[in-house]
């Protein structure tokens, strides 16, 4: 199977997990699959709301910090499925441009609770 059935498949898959809390889109740039993740569940958004007013909030930080190693992980599988560098981008749900969490491969590379 080539690269691009691959990502293909793996592009569906995300879709379906991602079906009810975000839209989905992937593209490659320079040699990295990037899967763009867009909140639209309300109860993701309040959480990201949330925490954008208060990045102290133990409970919504905790979900937060699950839901980034998910993403982490889920970075790492997907890019040893398809064979080159991965990254899942979660955008702000207010300010699409905005970026508040990448992973690449195995690694959070920007965490929007932790930057200062």
């Amino acid at each position: 199977m080539s690269s691009e059935d691959t990502k293909t498949i793996v592009s569906g898959y995300i879709k379906g997990q991602f079906a009810d809390m975000c839209n989905v889109s992937t593209e490659t740039v320079d040699g990295t699959f990037i899967v763009h993740l867009y909140p639209t569940s309300n109860e993701l958004k309040a959480e990201i709301a949330g925490l954008m007013i208060d990045k102290t909030n133990p409970e919504l930080l905790n979900g937060w910090n699950q839901m980034s190693n998910g993403l982490k992980e889920l970075s790492k599988s997907v890019n040893e499925q398809v064979d080159e560098n991965t990254s899942i981008m979660l955008h702000n749900p207010v300010n699409s441009d905005m970026v508040l969490l990448v992973t690449l491969n195995d690694t959070i590379f920007s965490d929007f609770t932790k930057d200062n």
